[in-house]
């Protein structure tokens, strides 16, 4: 029986027009190394996180996958976290604990593994993977390579059958990379682990790999063994075709009846056979560098550490780049080339020596994310050239294939695009240099020759480029010159094809394959000139070339008239005299007597209408005239939402009436008590109920965190607090069920800070009240996403629900007489100075935060929940 099997997948993100995945069909046995191919943005994460329950991404499935031979969806939590192993790109993004050995056993803490299996586990695991020298050390000292191997132990302390790997080496110099890599050798042919690997650097992945399966825009290109696979892509001139090792395409670009090589060994051996029948030609003379004018860029004698006892990163770095001139850095994980780079662009001090560039900088870090700030691939790209004229502009698009992205969110584009979002971002400022870190992480093959011819230009250009990269086989392309830095400093620097002859280990497969046949090669493209082969010719399918979107024209906001403008400060001055006087009475006393309210409460109760008044009027004239958002459709409430809220209201009544019957006049503490247990519990077992999963868990918590960081940052403040305005708008985008959790449990940890009391529930039952209404009233197309809609709803809700709970409360708890409407409404009265800031804060929180809150809301709903509840 098949380990795996995957029968017509399809998958759609929530919301997307468009498939990511398409009918994919393959199969992986026990014990098979599988390497999962394609250009970026193909589909191949997106694949790998479908096949790993607790990280499956949100949307529409259709299908069948079955691992050994239960469907996916009915593994248990326990079965899926033990069965399916799963290590991603980023080696320090995995790592949640602060000790390698804490770190081995948090996965079988989770599970509740017997402690003295776990001694156990983790003693044999740290020396199957020889980390028994750094076992005691904390994480944050390793380097990538021994991040990225205990990501790997720890997953393998569960004992997967099958092992999932999103370009586990993308972060990895050249001999991290091959540890890594022969790590999982070892666990594929000693413990028999299916490995199902995803790559763009194949050249020592393929090797081991029984079968590998190719995806393009969604869709299985090619699904079969290595030299098969190979085979078709070479015949079909396809762009992956340059992606294959060197071996496969030396081996392509001749005719011959000898076996495709895979490895470097295997061609080795191909090429001595093949080389004994066939003459050997010249290699065409490379021409020297010719440098016309001074450095751009100068680092002389630089030294910098970043802990004043710690050790020296840099110490004696010299370095000189040239205009008109591409320079790669390499070096292993943790030698310091992310730090020279910084030092070089100004992020960092340089401590000792000195740095002098000719020319403006921009610098590209190794997580492209950090240049991100707006919500769409278009918007990001003109904030770094505001003023860049159209064709510019269109110009940038189509060099780093952006066209169909424009309208896309940068954080939900898969690494290589992401890559590409921000060289465009650094092209469209026109620098004179360029640092890049590791600009061609996740790109495809395709696209390196693309980026290539890109930095060709800018060079003709004269800009001076400086890139730091594990990537050997670019840098031998496409390098001027290449420099290794070592123990603080450069210790080889020569132009790039007298740099990688005379390496061993930081050197390109061609040279390693080749050195003692064709001494004078050094990439793929010398062999196969050598040996009189035909250079790959590949083309782009029409079927890879996504259609742009239809750019709609977009209606531009009219600049407000003056009188609006004039009429809505007016009408803001007015809420705020109304504020102050409501504020300035100091003596409560005289809104009441005995009896009820007095004259002095009544006017005081004029405050509410005008206030709101004032508020709607402020709104209104200072709204910008921008096309409405259509109505939410009106949804049907669930069956369970409609059996809870009915639960609620028929627990009510009878709780009064016995209450009043049992207790009299005295219990009105112990009734209202139990009023709230009745309306509370409900939405807690339902959630419950549902079995949320950790990521919804996960979600909820940093909300309510956000919530009362809100209401400590400005505890200075009674009343003017954000709580409110953030629940209401979880409510909008989340649903009213989160919305009703998020504001209770926000009022129950934040009473830690601000004392608890009897008050608590009253506080956890108002707002949480706030939040489900919020919820229902959004659901059912009422309240609208727009900012004056939700700013007016949240100062009616701050004076209507929370005070209208809160001040009876009051009453009940303190009042200590009798109960009537007078009672009540003379406790409103009194109320009324700390409802109106309330109300007031509310309103403006609401007005700052609903439009870049609500996106982000609602774009994590789309990205990791399930429905609005």
């Amino acid at each position: 029986m098949a380990l795996l099997e995957v029968n017509r997948l399809t998958f759609s993100f929530s919301g997307a027009a468009v498939s990511a995945l398409s009918d994919i069909s393959f199969t992986l046995e026990s014990g098979s190394f599988t390497a999962l191919c394609g250009p970026s943005g193909s589909g191949k994460s997106t694949l790998l996180r479908l096949l790993k329950p607790g990280l499956s991404p949100t949307g529409e499935t259709a299908g069948d996958v079955r691992f050994d031979g239960t469907a996916l969806q009915a593994l248990s939590k326990r079965q899926a976290a033990e069965g399916i192993g799963f290590v991603g790109q980023n080696p320090a993004a995995q790592i949640v604990t602060d000790k390698v050995w804490h770190e081995l056993v948090f996965g079988m803490e989770s599970l509740g593994v017997p402690q003295e299996e776990m001694r156990l586990r983790a003693a044999e695991t740290a020396a199957f993977f020889g980390i028994r020298d750094w076992f005691h050390r904390r994480t944050d000292e390793l380097s990538g390579g021994q991040m990225q191997l205990l990501n790997l132990a720890a997953v393998m302390t569960l004992r997967p059958k099958l092992l999932l790997l999103d370009e586990p080496t993308a972060q990895l110099d050249p001999i991290a990379a091959e540890t890594f890599l022969f790590a999982l050798q070892k666990i594929r042919s000693e413990l028999g682990t299916a490995v199902f690997i995803c790559e763009h650097r194949l050249e020592n992945v393929l090797p081991l790999c029984d079968n590998m399966l190719v995806l393009d825009s969604g869709a299985s290109l090619a699904f079969g063994s290595v030299p098969a696979v190979g085979a078709a892509l070479t015949e079909k001139e396809h762009p992956f075709a340059l992606a294959l090792p060197t071996a496969m395409r030396v081996h392509g670009s001749v005719q011959s009846s000898l076996p495709c090589p895979v490895s470097v060994q295997q061609g080795r051996a191909f090429l001595k056979e093949y080389l004994a029948a066939h003459p050997v030609k010249p290699l065409s003379e490379t021409p020297p560098l010719t440098r016309q004018e001074g450095p751009a860029l100068t680092a002389q004698e630089v030294f910098f550490r970043y802990e004043k006892d710690g050790p020296a990163v840099l110490h004696d770095f010299s370095l000189q780049a040239f205009s008109g001139e591409l320079l790669c850095l390499l070096g292993g994980n943790g030698a310091g080339k992310t730090t020279a780079l910084r030092l070089l662009s100004g992020a960092l001090k340089v401590q000792h020596g000195d740095v002098t560039a000719a020319g403006k900088i921009a610098f590209l870090p190794q997580d492209p994310t950090l240049l991100f700030l707006k919500t769409t691939v278009e918007a990001e790209l003109k904030s770094a050239a505001p003023q860049i004229a159209q064709a510019d502009f269109r110009r940038v698009l189509d060099l780093c294939r952006l066209t169909a992205l424009t309208e896309r969110h940068p954080f939900d584009l898969s690494g290589g695009e992401q890559q590409r979002v921000a060289l465009g971002k650094l092209l469209l400022q026109k620098a004179d240099i360029l640092l890049l870190d590791e600009p061609t992480k996740g790109f495809d093959a395709a696209f390196k020759a693309e980026f290539a011819a890109l930095l060709s230009t800018l060079k003709a250009q004269g800009v001076c480029i400086v890139m730091v990269s594990h990537d050997v086989e670019f840098c031998a392309l496409y390098a001027d010159a290449c420099a290794l830095l070592f123990d603080g400093g450069i210790t080889a620097l020569s132009p790039t094809r007298t740099f990688f002859k005379h390496n061993r280990f930081y050197t390109t497969a061609a040279r390693r394959m080749a050195h003692d046949l064709l001494p004078q090669a050094v990439t793929a493209d010398d062999i196969i000139e050598m040996i009189g082969g035909t250079l790959p010719r590949t083309r782009d399918s029409a079927e890879r070339k996504a259609k742009p979107p239809i750019a709609q024209p977009k209606e531009k906001a009219q600049p407000q008239p003056l009188w609006r403008k004039i009429a809505g400060a007016v009408s803001a001055a007015a809420a705020v005299a109304v504020l102050i006087a409501a504020l300035l009475q100091g003596d409560l006393q005289t809104l009441t007597d005995g009896v009820g309210v007095t004259a002095a409460g009544g006017r005081q109760l004029l405050f509410y209408g005008v206030f709101f008044a004032l508020l709607f009027l402020c709104a209104l004239f200072l709204q910008k005239k921008e096309p409405r958002p259509p109505a939410l459709p009106r949804q049907r409430q669930s069956k369970k939402s409609v059996l809870l809220s009915a639960a609620v209201a028929a627990l009510g009544v009878p709780t009064l009436v016995l209450g009043v019957h049992f207790f009299g006049s005295r219990g009105f503490y112990a009734i209202a008590l139990l009023l709230l247990l009745e309306a509370m519990l409900p939405f807690f077992l339902h959630f419950e109920g549902r079995h949320p999963p950790a990521r919804e868990l996960v979600v909820l918590a940093s909300l309510c965190a956000l919530n009362v960081a809100g209401r400590a940052a400005f505890f200075m403040l009674p009343q003017f607090k954000p709580v409110l305005a953030v629940t209401v708008l979880v409510g909008v985008a989340l649903g009213a069920e989160r919305g009703f959790l998020v504001g209770a449990v926000t009022m129950l940890l934040s009473n830690v800070l601000f004392s608890q009391g009897p008050w608590t529930p009253w506080q956890m039952f108002a707002m949480g009240l706030v939040g489900a209404l919020s919820g229902w009233l959004a659901q059912c197309g009422v309240l609208r996403k727009t900012r004056l809609s939700l700013s007016l709803f949240g100062a009616i809700a701050a004076l209507l629900v929370y005070g209208a709970i809160l001040n009876p409360a009051s009453a009940l708890l303190w009042g200590g007489e009798a109960l009537n409407a007078k009672v009540l409404l003379s406790y409103y009265v009194t109320g009324l100075p700390m409802d109106l800031v309330h109300a007031a804060a509310s309103f403006l929180f609401l007005w700052v935060l609903s439009e870049p809150m609500l996106a982000q809301l609602e774009r994590v709903r789309g990205k990791l929940l399930v429905g609005s509840c």
